[in-house]
């Protein structure tokens, strides 16, 4: 489809970088490889991270010409522990027909009721500190962020907000892996380079009612 005219930098993540940033996610306890969940998509666009999502962690498929869930796997995408969040009132209408749950539509006025284990997000290149910003203070508690920014947003720390980003990432010593191209040969090619920042945030204990008391 071609883009609508609300959707922000909207750029679709390559399958094969999409593929890598879910399986990333994965965690091997006896044997079983399993994901995180619930996990929480804020920059959905048409569903391409999304559908990587769907099928890894919850062996949900979808038509590759059509984008819409397979019909035997209808009721698995209905209790899939996935929320989208897509500003774009034409790809919300997109996500609900391929069978994504939409929670929200602007992701920095998101107020979460779920605690989610992990975010997944390629959020517009012109606002990508803000969002991860964003996601960082969602995940403030502890889970697993994947989340892909123009590199320049990090090489090149010229606001306040950027560096504030820089310095929160470092705190939580997130990795960063600059890639080169990674949208050269996307559905929307670009020629940029993208940073995929990968953070672990350890779960952090709650307090007590007593400590709190004392």
């Amino acid at each position: 489809m071609t883009t609508p005219n609300d959707a922000l930098d909207f750029y679709p993540t390559p399958d094969s970088l999409a593929f890598d940033m879910v399986f990333s996610l994965r965690e091997v306890k006896s044997g079983f490889t399993t994901y995180p969940k619930p996990i929480l998509e804020p920059s959905a666009g048409d569903g391409a991270l999304a559908r990587q999502v769907h099928a890894l962690a919850f062996n949900v498929h979808h038509d590759y010409k059509t984008g819409e869930v397979d019909r035997y796997d209808k009721e698995k995408a209905r209790s899939a522990e996935l929320d989208c969040i897509e500003l774009s009132s034409d790809f919300r209408a997109v996500l609900k027909k391929d069978g994504f749950r939409v929670v929200h539509d602007n992701f920095l006025t998101f107020r979460p009721t779920t605690k989610y284990a992990a975010i997944v997000m390629n959020p517009p290149f012109s606002a990508g500190a803000a969002h991860l910003l964003k996601a960082l203070d969602v995940m403030q508690d502890g889970g697993k962020i994947r989340c892909l920014l123009n590199a320049e947003t990090l090489r090149n720390p010229c606001t306040n907000e950027r560096k504030e980003l820089a310095a929160k990432l470092e705190e939580l010593h997130a990795t960063v892996k600059y890639i080169p191209d990674a949208f050269k040969n996307a559905r929307r090619a670009a020629r940029v380079e993208v940073a995929l920042v990968s953070v672990d945030i350890p779960d952090r204990e709650p307090v007590s009612r007593i400590r709190l008391d004392i």
